[in-house]
């Protein structure tokens, strides 16, 4: 990933660089529109979805979901 970003700049540079890790190969659209649109205002930015299941934190008992989100990251 360094190496082709370091070609990148290299190359003149590019206003916004979509990483995509392939495991998740049908990315709708509507995603990467949404992803250009928070690189608006930031400088990374990662697709979330909720979480839905029940969490529990060992040493303190529920968590409370409303302020969580999960990621998928690539796959080994």
């Amino acid at each position: 990933m360094a190496n082709a970003l370091d070609a990148i700049g290299a190359a003149g540079g590019a206003t916004r660089v979509l990483v995509h890790d392939a495991a998740r190969p049908f990315l709708p659209h509507a995603v990467i529109d949404r992803l250009l649109g928070a690189l608006e205002s930031a400088q990374a930015a990662i697709p979330v979805l909720p979480v839905f299941d029940s969490l529990v934190d060992a040493s303190a008992g529920p968590v409370d979901r409303a302020s969580l989100q999960r990621v998928q990251t690539r796959r080994p």
